[in-house]
């Protein structure tokens, strides 16, 4: 019984289209931000965050005095006091472009 039972759970989890999870990524989120400023018009979406803010994507996290993200665009430019960690990595500089897409933070100052 038991491997009749194994055998149509088998058989049916292959009915279900594969997924990659490494094609997946997760948006950032914002977790903190004294004020945001949304504006939307055709070439997308951006908010504006200021004052204590604090984002996430998967197992990174960044926080800055200031943020931009272009939703369209997947980027998310950080200034003052920005620190990123990623794992056991931690990225501190004065400005941060973090690209969404590729997790790849590009760091400007000190």
């Amino acid at each position: 019984f038991r491997w009749i039972l194994v055998s149509l759970l088998a058989a049916a989890c292959s009915l279900l289209p594969a997924s990659d999870a490494s094609a997946q990524t997760r948006r950032v989120e914002i977790l903190n931000a004294d004020l945001v400023e949304v504006t939307s018009d055709a070439s997308g979406l951006v908010r504006r965050l200021t004052g204590a803010v604090r984002l996430r994507q998967d197992t990174t996290s960044l926080w800055a005095a200031s943020a931009v993200y272009d939703e369209t665009r997947n980027l998310v430019t950080l200034t003052g006091g920005v620190r990123v960690v990623s794992g056991r990595d931690t990225l501190t500089a004065a400005e941060v472009v973090y690209d969404a897409t590729t997790k790849v933070s590009v760091a400007t100052g000190q």
